[in-house]
């Protein structure tokens, strides 16, 4: 618990003592606010609820962008594999992670009062409007988790700050696809998941320098892509596992008023698995250090 908190202030104070932080709450308030602009009161729509689904977009950019300036100059610096020595593995990506929700609670917080704000100009349900301002609470800490776990796979500024900006767009836009996936559009979204499954493996063939694990994942993601353009049920199947691995789905789970428990629960469990592999990913990174500096103090020897 020690090195959690000691963790989480040091993370704390980078974040609020130099640009990232800031320019993260100050990109997250203006979308928020254009948004409530443009949306309810520039058109006179009531719908509040499309307001925190629309500013969730910049979270794609901003997220990526935070971490890129505080994580991965991090890394670059040599500042984690020092922590790593004198922290344990989940300690350090929990105090990071809860570092980082903290600056995302500023948003977060203000998408909160906005209802009560513009409830003169005449949103219609106060329920349906928080359902949305909840999920978008999920939907920020589900991307900081993600974003956290790129950025200890791949240890370079820049080449990680893309890549997250990448995978998050991607979600996003695996989010709209699932609407609007229907019986009879089976064979773009086959081709689709092929393409998809190629640059996974070569993605993963680069940062894990490990020729078996592309090739197994090939080998399924490729029989399971050939199964379902056979029997034509790629639609149905394609549709859940969008809806499954993109957190920015839960918006049209609750975005209509009616309280979904996948929309709350899918974006917990999106955090909790990539916390867990983000620690992992830091426990290996240590071990490996450890036995390297062993090998070459023996070497010395």
């Amino acid at each position: 618990m020690k090195n959690v908190t000691t963790t989480y202030k040091r993370e704390l104070k980078q974040l609020f003592g130099s640009l990232a932080g800031w320019l993260f709450i100050a990109l997250n308030l203006a979308a928020l606010g254009i948004c409530t602009a443009w949306l309810c009161l520039r058109n006179g729509n009531p719908s509040f609820q499309y307001v925190p689904e629309t500013a969730s977009l910049i979270l794609c950019f901003t997220v990526p962008l935070m971490q890129a300036m505080t994580v991965g100059a991090e890394w670059k610096r040599g500042e984690t594999a020092m922590i790593l020595r004198y922290a344990s593995a989940p300690a350090v990506t929990v105090g990071k992670y809860l570092a980082e929700v903290t600056v995302f609670a500023v948003p977060a917080v203000i998408c909160a009062v906005l209802p009560l704000a513009v409830m003169g100009f005449g949103i219609t349900s106060l329920t349906i409007s928080y359902l949305s301002v909840i999920t978008y609470i999920l939907v920020g800490p589900a991307l900081i988790a993600l974003g956290l776990f790129i950025s200890s796979m791949i240890k370079h500024t820049v080449i990680g700050g893309v890549v997250s900006l990448a995978v998050c767009l991607l979600l996003n836009v695996a989010s709209n696809i699932a609407k609007v996936v229907t019986a009879g559009q089976s064979l773009p979204f086959v081709i689709s998941a092929v393409a998809l499954t190629a640059v996974v493996v070569a993605i993963t063939y680069v940062y894990l320098n490990n020729a078996v694990i592309p090739a197994v994942l090939a080998i399924v993601c490729s029989g399971a892509t050939l199964v379902l353009a056979l029997t034509g049920n790629a639609s149905t199947v394609i549709r859940a596992m969008l809806k499954f691995v993109s957190p920015q789905y839960a918006f049209y789970e609750n975005i209509y008023g009616t309280a979904s428990l996948q929309g709350i629960v899918h974006p917990i469990l999106f955090i909790a698995v990539f916390l867990v592999f983000t620690a992992l990913n830091h426990a290996n990174y240590n071990k490996t250090l450890t036995l390297a500096l062993k090998k070459n103090g023996k070497e010395g020897e």
